[in-house]
């Protein structure tokens, strides 16, 4: 049963572009920013930090946490549980202060240097990540659809972390004590929540599929919107690997954008409550899915009659489930993805 499963994993993998074993990717750094609207060095700091960032877009992504000294912001008061629950994190105790791949490195975030993100950006990671982005026809919703591929070996309690963040802010009017209306980098929400999501266990060259969903609140404008995700070790708080999902000014509204993917697979919502749907751009007959929980368990399947069909899971507890599309003529896995049920 263990070497079924493996060579399901490795078709897996292969099939969506894995990276060859023990091949180490390209690093995207992560900056992690705690600043303030009512804080005057965040202020005349922060377009220097902007600029940093813009000219090292193929090195650096970054998060910006609005949080609640001097006093609360506008921002902050969006989300202020999610903002909170990264500053205990860290243990942030002023502001400005960003987090460099969680603990490379920490000061003042204009104390940042081309010489520290260079020699950041030169040490390759165990892994590679992929993400897009996507808005439902009534751009009230975000889907976001994240790959990590595991490229070399790697250690720890390792989370995968999704967050959609506003690249840039407009404020119709400046705050107190300060005439600055545009703000960068936003985090508006982390997906599904702040503490992030376990990876699977993945042996070099095997990729986890991880598609996400949120109900836009508080967002100024949907053409700014971008997704970044990463992987962290909750044991150091190292972040192993980033990738970044731009801003877009055009929308398929079809669901997640395919990107060579294996028959064009969209399972949503993601996460759920009592229902998936799973959409197929080139359903083939005689297929089934398949729902495991995280033992390897099945849980239920049924066969695929058309394109797009609902399932109900409300009878599942909640938990994190897998979920694989298989041809009926050879049980070959096509799709492999993760869900969660709430």
């Amino acid at each position: 049963m263990r070497k079924i499963y493996l060579l399901i994993l490795i078709h897996f993998a292969l099939n969506w572009g894995g990276e060859l074993a023990n091949a180490q990717s390209q690093r995207l750094v992560l900056l992690e920013e705690f600043s303030n609207m009512y804080c005057g060095p965040c202020v005349f700091y922060g377009p220097r930090v902007t600029s940093f960032l813009d000219s090292n877009t193929t090195k650096i992504c970054c998060i910006r946490y609005q949080v609640y000294w001097p006093h609360p912001d506008t921002i902050y008061l969006q989300n202020p549980n999610q903002v909170n629950d990264r500053i205990s994190y860290y243990g942030a105790g002023y502001v400005p202060i960003g987090y460099e791949d969680g603990n490379y490195w920490s000061s003042e975030t204009y104390n940042i240097t081309q010489s520290s993100l260079d020699t950041r950006y030169a040490m390759l990671s165990p892994f590679s990540i992929s993400v897009i982005h996507n808005l439902s026809s009534g751009g009230d919703t975000i889907f976001t659809r994240t790959k990590f591929t595991k490229t070399d070996t790697a250690s720890g309690h390792l989370l995968a972390h999704v967050v959609v963040i506003e690249k840039h802010v407009n404020l119709n009017f400046p705050p107190l004590h300060n005439a600055d209306t545009n703000y960068n980098f936003i985090m508006k929400q982390m997906l599904p929540n702040s503490l992030g999501i376990p990876l699977p266990y993945m042996n070099v060259g095997e990729s986890f599929v991880l598609d996400l969903s949120w109900k836009l609140a508080n967002v100024f404008n949907t053409a700014e919107l971008a997704v970044v995700s990463f992987v962290q070790n909750n044991n150091n708080k190292e972040v192993l690997q980033a990738g970044y999902s731009p801003t877009r000014t055009t929308f398929n509204y079809t669901g997640i954008e395919p990107v060579n993917l294996i028959n064009n697979i969209f399972i949503y919502p993601n996460p759920t409550t009592s229902t998936l749907t799973i959409h197929q751009d080139n359903y083939s007959p005689n297929q089934q899915i398949i729902l495991t929980d995280v033992l390897g368990n099945r849980v239920y399947s049924q066969a695929l009659n058309t394109a797009t069909e609902m399932i109900d899971i409300s009878q599942l507890s909640s938990g994190i489930y897998f979920y694989e599309v298989r041809s009926g003529l050879d049980s070959a896995t096509s799709y492999r993805g993760k869900f969660i049920k709430e």
